[in-house]
């Protein structure tokens, strides 16, 4: 069992990624994602004890590039998979990476 991606913090999972290489349907319940591939990321957040999970999608004319959902997870960790469309050509060119997508940027404690 090995995700895509991973982000490490202090050697731990902050975030892991998984690609899939199949079109969401935005007319279809729930997307269009099968219940297995949501089963796989609840296998990642239990096995690597990591509360964000993302499941990358390329985009395409009918789903648009950025976030498309969010799942809650009925684990002991209160897990969510997140779900993202890609415009792979875009990153390609240089675009950035659409919000919400990398990690969280750290918490500034000014005083």
């Amino acid at each position: 069992m090995r995700p895509d991606a991973t982000v490490l913090t202090d050697r731990r999972p902050m975030r892991i990624y998984d690609t899939k290489w199949k079109r969401l349907d935005g007319a279809a319940l729930n997307w269009g994602i099968a219940r297995e591939d949501i089963y796989q990321m609840a296998s990642y957040a239990s096995g690597y004890d990591c509360q964000h999970i993302s499941l990358l999608y390329p985009c395409d004319g009918q789903v648009g590039s950025g976030l498309v959902d969010t799942f809650e997870l009925s684990d002991v960790h209160a897990s969510r998979v997140d779900v993202f469309a890609l415009d792979l050509e875009a990153l390609v060119r240089g675009a950035p990476l659409p919000a919400g997508l990398g990690p969280q940027p750290a918490q500034s404690s000014e005083v």
